[in-house]
């Protein structure tokens, strides 16, 4: 339903028998399907993300993870703008970085990519955390799923603002949410049937969404 996909569901499931308690769920790919649960109700959206955290032919097999690794270091050197814009003795459309004893040319067309998608994962939680009326801290964990999520470094990830100002505690970045949640479908439909039962979902969509809108623009920024 609304673009979340049965593989979301099935790692959302997982993390719920690892918690139990309130959670946000981030499952990052070509969209990020976002969960919050309350312990009530599961409120869920999807952003676009685009290939600016897939491994892609235009970063010549460099991974998303380490696209935000590099973001963050050029911010922490002042050569990265707020805006996303390169500064300094940094030609405006390219840039040098060594990574992996290789020389890779990041230009401004990736960072903007991955300013819009790092936008609207940011602004999609922030607008789930609104129309639920949760707060920040009443949410134990945050799940961050998939291969990117995996590799993910949160504190350079919360440095370029890719998630809202989260405790870097608070995550928890593993790769095998939809095998575990498969493994747990498959020991014992039932009971995973009794969960969607025993819960309400509730669609977040974003399309007319006023305040997704608003925080979209305001969470460009790096």
């Amino acid at each position: 339903d609304a673009f979340i996909g049965s593989d979301s569901l099935l790692g959302f499931y997982y993390c719920f028998s690892l918690c139990q308690k309130s959670f946000c769920f981030i499952d990052i790919g070509t969209n990020a399907e976002i969960f919050l649960y309350d312990t009530k109700t599961v409120y869920y959206t999807s952003v676009a993300a685009g290939p600016a955290f897939e491994r892609n032919l235009l970063y010549k097999g460099v991974t998303g993870s380490e696209l935000v690794d590099q973001l963050a270091e050029l911010k922490k050197r002042g050569i990265l703008q707020s805006d996303g814009l390169l500064f300094g003795g940094f030609k405006d459309s390219t840039v040098i970085v060594s990574k992996n004893q290789e020389k890779i040319v990041l230009t401004q067309n990736i960072i903007r990519q991955l300013q819009l998608a790092k936008a609207a994962i940011h602004a999609g939680i922030k607008t789930l955390f609104f129309e639920s009326k949760c707060t920040l801290a009443q949410i134990d964990t945050f799940y961050i799923s998939g291969a990117f999520g995996n590799a993910l470094n949160t504190e350079n990830a919360l440095a370029i603002a890719l998630f809202a100002k989260i405790s870097k505690s608070s995550f928890h970045c593993i790769d095998s949410t939809v095998f575990e949640g498969t493994q747990l479908l498959l020991q014992n439909k039932n009971v995973f049937d009794s969960f969607l039962k025993q819960r309400k979902f509730f669609h977040v969509d974003l399309a007319q969404n006023e305040y997704f809108a608003q925080e979209y623009i305001l969470a460009m920024d790096f």
